[in-house]
């Protein structure tokens, strides 16, 4: 074989693409018996005959190095790379699908859930005004209730014990306000249902006073009755629930608390220190004069409450002292008025 293995078809040489093609045309033909084909080699010319060792020799070349790729393993690997390549692939399509599938869903979710709190804020609007249309036709059919009894009850010469125990407690209390203050302007507001008892405006501050003459603590119910009066009456900057002998269930005494962002305050027992009422006027007045200050947070209605817990201390301690050096004078004076009685005796004694 003088011929190089890559020289042209004419120089009988064989390249790769001839081999290549001869390989493809081997692989479709249908396969011959050995003694068909050494037959048929025994038939050629011996120029063909060399073509055919050549073709034979370079197919088998390609047979054995792929063979060796094969046992190597690197057909193996090119597989898994390939395959895991495809697994990567597959696995961001399915994130990229998902994600989008879940913007989608979050969009939706959220669209309903406008949709629903839309909704169910209409529903708590109208149960609202349901609500205070039932009411005032209650306190309407009770007042009416109320009046007549009252009628009937005057007619007889008889009254409600408590009712003319509040009367008079809200009268005394009429009083008091005119006395603490001759400046303000201090409107009586018990004929009007849902007022208070009293309006105290005092510059720009508008406290609504309601005044309880219970010998039990104020209920639940009047603590309710007060705040709802507070809401219905905007114009009200502060308000006050005094009870005027007695407690408040569920509040502390002086407790200050914000309702629809205005304060108010519960006072206990206010006959024993009406100026407590006084106090509260001022301390409204310091906070409606404070600007941008958030009433909603809660530390400082806590810094606001240890200080009225503070002065509450303050003053117990002090009127402990009044007491007892009232007590103290009281005793000087008893024994004063002995010794005078006593001196008085010696000199009418001596005279007589």
């Amino acid at each position: 074989m003088s011929e190089s293995v890559t020289g042209s078809a004419d120089g009988g040489g064989v390249n790769a693409e001839s081999v290549v093609g001869a390989k493809e045309r081997m692989e479709v033909m249908p396969q011959a018996e050995p003694s068909d084909r050494m037959l048929r080699f025994s038939l050629m010319s011996s120029t063909e005959r060399e073509r055919v060792i050549e073709y034979g020799l370079l197919l088998l070349d390609m047979v054995t190095g792929e063979a060796k790729r094969v046992e190597g393993g690197q057909l193996l690997a090119e597989a898994r790379g390939r395959l895991e390549q495809l697994e990567s692939e597959r696995m961001l399509a399915i994130s990229v699908a998902t994600e989008a599938g879940r913007q989608a869903a979050r969009g939706e979710l959220d669209d309903k859930l406008v949709e629903v709190e839309a909704r169910c804020r209409m529903l708590e609007e109208r149960a609202h005004a349901r609500e205070d249309a039932v009411r005032r036709e209650c306190e309407g059919r009770v007042e009416q209730l109320h009046n007549r009894l009252e009628a009937v009850a005057i007619g007889a010469g008889v009254r409600n014990k408590s009712t003319v125990r509040g009367e008079e407690g809200e009268q005394k209390v009429n009083e008091m306000l005119l006395r603490m203050f001759p400046t303000a302007e201090i409107s009586d507001e018990r004929r009007r249902r849902g007022r208070g008892d009293f309006v105290i405006t005092l510059g720009t501050v508008h406290m609504m006073l309601e005044v309880k003459n219970y010998t039990k603590n104020v209920t639940k119910a009047e603590i309710t009755k007060f705040e709802r009066d507070m809401r219905d009456n905007p114009e009200y900057t502060c308000g006050v629930l005094a009870s005027l002998n007695s407690g408040v269930c569920s509040k502390e005494d002086f407790s200050l608390e914000i309702l629809n962002d205005r304060p108010v305050l519960y006072i206990h027992r206010l006959t024993e220190d009406p100026n407590r009422l006084r106090c509260a006027m001022r301390l409204f007045e310091l906070m409606h004069s404070l600007e941008n200050v958030d009433l909603s947070k809660t530390g400082v209605i806590d810094q606001v409450q240890r200080e009225l817990t503070a002065r509450r201390h303050r003053v117990a301690a002090l009127q402990g002292l009044v007491d007892r050096h009232c007590k103290e004078l009281k005793e000087l004076i008893a024994k004063e008025d002995e010794e005078t009685t006593k001196t008085l005796e010696l000199v009418i004694g001596r005279c007589g």
